[in-house]
């Protein structure tokens, strides 16, 4: 939508949101939670959803789909991939843990957005333990390649403050900014920066 997020700015741009965990009407449901709580009329037009749970996990068809549907449209400036390991590669081998197949699966995601110049963007989930004992790049479950592989990585972990979280990012090719803490405010989600994101 463009507005602010965290004391931030942000530009309007065209999303494509592939959802493969939620059922579809309670993700809609979210997005309208989102939105109204915002102060918009609604979902923003240039939002698009593909609710895939339980209809496909298929990355081939996936992909075939998305390049078919950006052959007469505008290409999206963003596609988020929400989460990674629901994917299905037809690799029955496919170990989490292997450096060489993890690296694939992230260069195969890659073709969504090979014929555009579209942002990749992916969910993840830690490994078992408590992830705020280890550096943000090795929290990931499975192998080091989910973390090394991005351009940037974004990570939240448990703050000591109940409800908030501590969103600490590692850029590659500049400098990375401070970690801060946010509250999470159902629908929403507030920056706080009373809050010390080092605990």
């Amino acid at each position: 939508a463009g507005i602010p997020i965290f004391n931030r700015e942000t530009k309007k741009s065209k999303v494509l949101l592939i959802d493969l965990e939620l059922k579809k009407d309670r993700i809609q449901e979210r997005l309208i939670d989102i939105a109204l709580a915002r102060g918009l009329d609604g979902v923003p037009p240039n939002l698009h959803l593909w609710s895939l749970a339980r209809v496909t996990y298929d990355l081939d068809l996936i992909v075939e789909s998305l390049k078919a549907e950006l052959l007469d449209q505008e290409p999206y400036d963003l596609i988020c991939l929400d989460p990674v390991y629901c994917v299905d590669t037809k690799d029955h081998d496919f170990d989490e843990n292997s450096s060489k197949h993890v690296t694939l699966l992230l260069q195969a995601l890659e073709a969504l957005v090979s014929e555009s110049d579209a942002c990749l963007a992916i969910t993840h989930h830690f490994r078992k333990g408590n992830p705020n004992s280890s550096d943000a790049q090795d929290r990931a479950s499975g192998s080091g390649a989910f973390s090394r592989y991005p351009t940037c990585l974004i990570s939240a972990t448990r703050h000591e403050e109940e409800d908030c979280l501590i969103i600490e990012t590692t850029s590659r090719n500049q400098k990375s900014p401070e970690p801060f803490v946010i509250h999470l405010d159902t629908p929403l989600i507030h920056a706080r920066p009373d809050l010390n994101p080092r605990k």
